[in-house]
């Protein structure tokens, strides 16, 4: 039975337990939280019975084994490298660290101590991708995809010059391109591997962060273009083009509701909405089965690699516009 703690009391910390619950072999047992009281209030709420303000005592606690972490993006490094140091297998929420160097140290790390350490990005775990992968060998030559995440933050309009969310802040290392243009990067290099060469431009906001972005990815025969905005909202589909069929795909970060149209005008359902329970308890699941089988476990090798490629490509992005913080 894997014992699993938190850090983080938002609603996506929220929705991994709810997930993670429904899992057999994962039983949650407590929360850390600066503030004593968020953590007392969440633990309670899901029925665990451990709470922790200091961070040090909680990666010491032997009352559980794995942790999932779902600080601000500045944080992420030095909690992991403090929990795999204790013992601790991690699941870390995207992006896993701010730069490829730390990520492929905190890696090295998880490996020598014999502990898993993953991102935790959504799609890679659910039998959808594996449907859309074999669909794409369907609709003939692929020349070109666009990727589109645009979603317009609810924290844009608390955002004031006296207040600036988290989501806002590149002190925290937060901003489009980390929040949710990471799920083009991670959906361009699963589908088609490593670009020979990237062309990013970023915009950015008073506070410093980035607000919304457009990369290109060139390959061989073929163009990616990922376009991601947190101040914008999109109601269209990204798409894969080929000269047989083309695959429409709503959100990429899900795989809900994706359907295929081929030359011929017959159209074909891929996927049906999935809830967020069933998309993050893949994640969990996978999460488990690394812990359990991580000797000899070719999955995690998979995840681990992409997790350092999307890493450095999103790190590439960030090189091209120099108005980056970090």
């Amino acid at each position: 039975m894997i014992k699993l703690a938190t850090i983080g009391t938002s609603w996506i910390t929220a929705d991994f337990v709810k997930a993670a619950q429904t899992v057999e072999g994962i039983e949650y047992v407590g929360a850390y939280s600066r503030d004593i009281i968020k953590a007392r209030v969440f633990a309670a709420k899901f029925g665990g019975k451990l709470c922790f303000d200091d961070l040090d005592e909680f990666a010491c606690s032997e009352d559980f084994d794995s942790v999932y972490i779902a600080s601000p993006n500045v944080f992420h490094y030095e909690q992991s490298k403090l929990l795999l140091n204790a013992g601790k297998n991690v699941i870390c929420e995207k992006p896993i660290t701010v730069t490829p160097e730390q990520l492929s140290e905190l890696q090295t790390l998880a490996k020598e101590k014999d502990l898993v350490y993953m991102e935790a990005i959504m799609f890679l775990h659910i039998p959808e991708l594996q449907i859309l992968k074999d669909t794409m060998k369907t609709i003939g030559n692929i020349t070109s995809a666009h990727l589109d995440f645009s979603q317009l933050s609810s924290k844009y309009k608390l955002l004031t010059p006296d207040f600036v969310p988290n989501i806002f802040n590149p002190r925290m290392a937060a901003g489009c391109l980390m929040d949710i243009g990471i799920y083009n990067v991670y959906t361009a290099l699963e589908l088609f591997g490593v670009p020979e060469t990237i062309k990013a431009d970023s915009y950015f906001m008073s506070t410093g962060a980035d607000s919304h972005g457009v990369a290109v990815f060139n390959y061989p025969d073929k163009q990616v273009t990922l376009n991601y905005s947190k101040v914008a909202q999109s109601y269209g589909y990204s798409q894969i083009f080929g000269d047989n069929g083309t695959i429409l795909i709503p959100s990429i970060s899900q795989l809900n509701n994706m359907k295929v149209i081929y030359s011929d005008g017959i159209e074909k359902i891929l996927s049906e909405d999935l809830s967020r329970t069933y998309i993050m308890s893949c994640e969990a699941k996978a999460f488990r089965n690394y812990i359990e089988k991580k000797d000899n476990y070719p999955e995690y090798n998979y995840v681990s690699d992409i997790a350092l490629k999307t890493s450095k490509a999103m790190f590439e992005i960030r090189k091209q516009n120099p108005e980056f913080l970090f």
